[in-house]
């Protein structure tokens, strides 16, 4: 088993917040499997250039946009249901409430 290499949650959230934007803006990021450094890239030249290896899975894992992480309603119905089964229903009328989220 690979030792685990700590990355910054602050780091992590900027990037995921950052490959979130409006896809136009063409930015991307990655986690350093070896550092735990994150390298952010936008169209914009926002961020310092991209390490030259960074496509290279077994080196850097790509920030995934959180619309391919599937976060909506149903994850949290499957939780609820799961770990909290006599709330489900108390759950889903919460949800049907404007401004549930």
């Amino acid at each position: 088993m690979e030792p685990r290499i700590p990355v910054n949650l602050d780091d992590l959230l900027l990037a995921l917040e950052c490959v979130s934007m409006v896809p136009d803006f063409g930015n991307a990021a990655y986690v350093s499997r070896a550092t735990g450094d994150v390298h952010m890239w936008s169209d914009a030249g926002d961020f310092d250039p991209l390490p030259a290896d960074v496509e290279d899975d077994s080196i850097y894992v790509a920030v995934p946009d959180k619309r391919d992480l599937d976060l909506g309603q149903q994850l949290v119905f499957s939780f609820v249901e799961k770990h909290l089964g006599a709330s489900a229903d108390t759950v889903r009328d919460l949800f049907r409430k404007r401004g549930a989220y």
